[in-house]
């Protein structure tokens, strides 16, 4: 690596000024954004073009005072010259093969995230970033506004505030180009541009479109893009930095006195990025963790990922900090047709065929399912080899059965379907979620014994880290399924003998929002009497459910719009109609024969 700065000071001589500044007089912009700009270049370009700070881009042409090696090379590098041409860095010694490095190793790094996090899941390598704009995922920006609201005229009006979309990004590229190459630079006029937190659903396409950004930011060698999975650094949240310098280039051949040497150059310089992957998988507190970069990082630059209700449980935290938002919103109706499309490649007729039964009258669930990529990959997969005697699934658990089964019989021919293996599974993944760990060698391998070896080759499961030997699940919609596999009874969620306060030492998952998903999943797996019996029971329990808070009853408030979503996944259309009649008549009022007055009813804002 670059040696220290105590021994090198990297500032420009007065003839390498006059060089440059001529330099800088003879070159034209590429681009112009309007008639009355200058072709010329401004300090202001020239920072932008380096992808340094302008107030490092000053330092460099008034020759006060030395700068980072990295911010010089970038500087001279972006105007043409050749590093033997200063003086500054004649001396070092093989600078140009250890910057290569450098550089390669974040690629490298987003190369592996990419494989065992996008091309694991999506499979079989069928997508590619060469033609990722027909898979992006519509983004949402979120802006905070103020509102107006009053419940009647006779209570004074109050101002609250929520968050509302204020623009829509349809293609990536409009996205990378405006908010990465223009908003995340210093002096940008782009509100947010130095945070930005990419919200949304599983599945709905945040880790690719996190690692795309780095492979954007990567396009500027002077860039440092540390990629971290927060899930598998659960054990050092309260240490990242001290992860990043011991840790995040374990394996490299650089020298860590080296590396931590250029780590504080490139963190003076405003050049080092951090992409979080996972803030859900925090289990509490997540804003004190994110809040730490601030103490040492001096220009933050984070982009991260969070599943959307978790980031709305925690938004009154995270506002300080000022993260622009972007939700992953989802495909409208026309385009998935493009992701099929790209799926199948030259197949063209398997993509019409099902294209064709999409847009039959009848699809209209499944369509509601495949808004994201993760389910609309699992569709096209099984639809791949089940074209002549296919039916489509009415809801999520059974979109995730046809794919599993399709996986077996694909990868492990001579087998009849290993129902022990899915069960050990769903065991394993209860303990994942509750203890919101990950799952350790000897846990593995004591659940599932000789069939470890076939998790692995279904990749089910996949190992996390080749050290410490941990295992996690394919994707957590994944475990969330197994999950829901294994769950027998309804008091799983909700304790059977809760009365009107908590039982002592019994688990209350229902209103858990990691325990959410796997609900709706278990409501929705079959639709065998006995699975209805059982989401009909808790759906009545949630209904009548007593906090103990008379005045309040939040909790109840809260069950009935869980309660709507369950009978909803276990087609119970009674009971939906019923819990949907009563939402309606406390949201708008009901009209009381008797004193000829409209009562209205409020909803906790914790249920809403």
């Amino acid at each position: 690596m670059p040696t220290s700065d105590k021994k090198h000071k990297f500032i420009l001589t007065v003839e390498e000024l006059d060089k440059v500044q001529q330099r800088i007089s003879q070159s034209k912009k590429l681009e112009l954004s309007n008639e009355r700009e200058k072709e010329i270049w401004t300090q202001e370009y020239l920072a932008k073009q380096a992808n340094v700070s302008l107030s490092v881009a000053k330092r460099f042409l008034n020759r006060k005072t030395p700068m980072g090696e990295s911010s010089f090379r970038a500087l001279t590098q972006v105007l043409g010259f050749q590093p033997n041409e200063f003086s500054a860095l004649q001396s070092l010694k093989d600078v140009d093969n250890k910057i290569f490095n450098w550089h390669k190793v974040c690629c490298d790094r987003l190369d592996h995230w990419k494989k065992r996090n996008v091309d694991l899941v999506i499979g079989d390598n069928r997508l590619d970033f060469g033609n990722i704009d027909r898979t992006f995922v519509p983004l949402d920006f979120l802006e905070k506004v103020k509102k107006e609201s009053s419940q009647s005229k006779n209570t004074s009006k109050q101002q609250t505030e929520e968050y509302k979309s204020t623009q829509r990004y349809e293609r990536q590229q409009d996205f990378l180009d405006v908010i990465i190459r223009d908003g995340l630079l210093e002096g940008s006029s782009k509100k947010y541009g130095q945070r930005l937190a990419i919200i949304g659903e599983a599945g709905s396409g945040k880790t690719t479109l996190l690692l795309q950004i780095g492979y954007e930011l990567l396009k500027q060698p002077n860039n440092l893009v540390i990629w971290i999975s927060l899930k598998e650094v659960r054990d050092k949240l309260e240490y990242l930095r001290e992860y990043i310098i011991d840790e995040w280039l374990k394996g490299s051949n650089i020298a860590k006195n080296e590396w931590e040497q250029e780590f504080d150059n490139k963190l003076k310089d405003g050049c080092v990025w951090l992409l979080l992957d996972g803030l859900e998988d925090i289990p509490d507190k997540a804003h004190i963790v994110i809040g730490q970069f601030d103490v040492w990082l001096s220009k933050p630059k984070i982009a991260l990922t969070c599943r959307k209700n978790r980031w709305d449980s925690d938004k009154a935290d995270f506002a300080s900090f000022g993260y622009g938002i972007y939700e992953c919103v989802g495909y409208n109706s026309d385009q998935p047709s493009n992701f099929i499309d790209a799926w199948f490649g030259d197949d063209s007729d398997s993509a019409n065929l099902l294209k064709t039964e999409l847009q039959k009258a009848n699809r209209h669930r499944i369509n509601e399912l495949i808004k994201y990529p993760l389910h609309l990959s699992l569709l096209c997969s099984i639809y791949e080899e089940s074209e002549s005697n296919f039916a489509f699934a009415t809801n999520k658990a059974e979109l995730f059965d046809q794919f599993i089964k399709r996986q077996y019989t694909r990868k492990i021919t001579v087998d009849r379907f290993d129902a022990d293996l899915v069960k050990s599974l769903g065991e394993l993944a209860i303990k994942a979620i509750d203890t919101q760990s990950q799952l350790t060698n000897a846990e593995v391998k004591e659940k599932l014994g000789d069939r470890l070896d076939k998790a692995l080759e279904l990749g089910w499961l996949k190992p996390i880290d080749e050290y410490e030997q941990v295992y996690d699940f394919l994707h957590d919609s994944f475990k969330e399924y197994f999950a829901a596999l294994a769950i027998d009874a309804w008091d799983f969620f909700l304790p059977r003998d809760h009365i009107d306060k908590p039982v002592k030492e019994k688990c209350y998952r229902i209103f858990e929002p990691v325990w959410n998903p796997v609900v709706l999943l278990w409501s929705g797996i079959s639709r065998n009497p006995n699975t209805n019996n059982q989401s009909s029971l808790l759906i009545e329990k949630l209904i009548v459910f007593d906090d103990g808070c008379a005045k309040s009853n939040d909790y109840n408030n809260l069950g009935h719009f869980i309660a709507l979503d369950i009978a909803f996944e276990s087609n119970n259309i009674v009971l939906f109609d019923n819990i949907l009649d009563q939402i309606i008549e406390w949201a708008f009022g009901t009209f009381n024969q008797y004193s000829k007055k409209r009562e209205w009813y409020s909803i906790s804002e914790l249920a809403l």
